[in-house]
């Protein structure tokens, strides 16, 4: 599946950390994203609007934000 999982044996706190580094960096490489922060979340008080006819987006990059979406998906899981 892909899971790294660290635990700190170092303090007493049992605590696990579990992480998914490969598929973090092929969804980094994918999507041609900076390797820095890769990941960006958008504010809850951010409104969705349709765009202006004129500003519409193309199919391609319509495909490219699905295919980020669907991804981000299956790593949430």
């Amino acid at each position: 599946m892909g899971y790294k999982i660290d635990r700190d044996y170092e303090t007493q706190s049992n605590k696990l950390k579990i992480t998914q580094p490969v598929i973090m960096q092929s969804f980094a490489d994918e999507f041609n994203l900076p390797s820095k922060n890769p990941v960006t979340l958008m504010l809850a008080r951010y409104i969705i609007k349709k765009g202006e006819e004129n500003k519409l987006i193309d199919k391609d990059k319509q495909l490219s934000y699905r295919s980020r979406v669907g991804k981000m998906i299956h790593v949430l899981r």
